[in-house]
């Protein structure tokens, strides 16, 4: 399947507030009301508005109920761990965090290794920690709705010194924890990248409310331990070498540079540098296992992809393994690499995602894309993909301009005659048509982690 000639994945949207229906019904407040789902598959598209409301001899039960002839084409199911419409799974997410203070439209997040706390980065600058609560060990819900934590964001900078009220002069583009889980690597569009220390405030429970906590004020910090700079543009992707526990890190810019730093000395190591100029670098992937120490995958605006190696441990330099043609889907805006699957998917600002092997020899598993697909035209502004799920499927979480992120699930025919199939995993439901700015996928357990232009982070398990 060529870029010409991309896969159709559909799309199924529900009502934003479908849980909160069921829930209200379920708890008896109201009974009964409408909820609406729509499926578009290209051109065409189905509305149904279907009822909710408690079964008339199992009160415990909720029963959705077509409204029409049309509503039977997409049938709403449910189980303790998410809903169905049809065969395509929507995921509640289990947490969110709302950052309400203006302006709140988030365009980065990282979440420690640990998962005791995650970061976000703002359109103006701004950088805030925030603890996470741990999910809830009581026996599960019925029906699935999401739990909001109170808890209270620490800022990255002391905004009470005069001239330090943000962590970066202009929009957060990158952030990344460190292997220790207590230092924060930000980079932005101010051309700089900053090294913050990051120790979580703790969330404590709340007595007065239950399924809340609050939050222990810790102090912020008063400065940046470091400030690394030398790009002359928007810095775009971030990455440390967990080979040496962050001794080293890399950046990704605009103006068309991959730079390798040492953040003892807070100096670049110019004899590494990965790439030198050209057109911009839109995105950066560092692999990090055993046997791709130094392979720096980068996604070029010009709408081409470029593979590198850098000797991140000797005295050797940096060396360009593979460059692709530049692509008819246009300008690319982003890129994900699953080493232990051997693929790497690539976004377009067009909404394609193409799908490579990265088994074998590089030349000829990258001559092609494995697989093309695309829902509609809304970009592509970020990809992850997820470990620690079980099955043949690889697991690919996808954020969009459009508000309407998803899981694809990609079957690589592993025999020459069987092809590659896509499908939608799983949508990510709960946000309204604000443009997804950053994902990020865990391992072991799964979860996926999405921030908004709503202001909203959300946090989805996956079954």
């Amino acid at each position: 399947m060529s870029i010409d000639e991309p896969i159709l994945i559909p799309i199924t949207t529900i009502q934003p507030t479908f849980t909160n229906v069921i829930k209200e019904v379920y708890d008896g407040l109201i009974p009964s009301e409408n909820i609406w789902v729509s499926q578009y598959h290209g051109t065409e598209s189905t509305h149904a508005r279907i009822r909710v409301s408690l079964d008339e001899e199992d009160r415990q039960k909720v029963v959705f109920e077509p409204n029409n002839a049309e509503s039977k084409k997409l049938a709403l199911g449910s189980s303790q761990s998410s809903y169905t419409v049809n065969n395509t799974t929507l995921l509640i997410p289990t947490q969110t965090y709302t950052h309400a203070e203006p302006p709140s439209r988030i365009t980065a997040l990282a979440v420690s290794d640990d998962r005791s706390q995650f970061a976000i980065g703002l359109l103006d600058g701004s950088g805030y920690l925030y603890p996470i609560t741990p999910q809830s060990t009581s026996t599960p819900e019925k029906y699935l709705h999401p739990h909001t934590p109170t808890t209270q964001p620490q800022s990255l900078v002391d905004p009470s010194i005069p001239g330090n009220r943000k962590a970066h002069k202009s929009t957060i583009n990158a952030l990344t924890f460190f292997p220790s889980s207590r230092v924060l690597l930000s980079a932005g569009a101010d051309f700089a990248i900053r090294v913050f220390p990051a120790e979580p405030p703790s969330p404590t429970p709340n007595p007065n409310t239950p399924n809340t906590t609050t939050t222990n004020t810790t102090t912020t910090a008063a400065h940046p331990a470091r400030t690394l700079t030398a790009h002359t543009r928007p810095i775009t992707s971030i990455a440390i070498n967990p080979h040496d526990r962050g001794r080293t890190v890399l950046s990704a810019s605009l103006d068309g540079s991959v730079r390798v730093w040492n953040v003892a000395s807070g100096t670049e190591v110019t004899e590494k540098r990965v790439r030198h100029g050209g057109s911009g670098v839109v995105d950066m992937v560092l692999s990090n296992t055993e046997t791709e120490k130094g392979k720096v995958y980068t996604a070029i605006q010009d709408g081409s992809f470029e593979v590198y190696t850098v000797d991140l441990v000797g005295e050797a330099g940096s060396r360009r393994v593979f460059k692709s043609t530049r692509s008819s889907a246009g300008p690319m805006s982003a890129i994900a690499v699953a080493v232990g699957e051997g693929v790497m998917a690539v976004g377009y600002a067009s909404g394609l995602v193409s799908l490579y092997t990265i088994e074998g020899e590089l030349e000829t598993a990258l001559e092609k894309p494995v697989v093309t697909f695309r829902r509609n035209t809304a970009a592509i502004e970020a990809l992850s993909f997820l470990g620690g799920v079980e099955g043949a499927e690889v697991k690919l979480g996808i954020a969009t301009a459009d508000g309407l992120p998803w899981i694809a699930g990609i079957t690589l025919g592993k025999e020459e005659e069987k092809e590659v199939e896509v499908r939608a995993y799983a949508e990510l439901t709960g946000g309204e048509i604000d443009a997804v700015r950053d994902i990020v996928a865990l391992g072991s357990p799964a979860e996926v982690w999405t921030v908004c232009d709503d202001g909203v982070v959300r946090r989805y398990v996956i079954p």
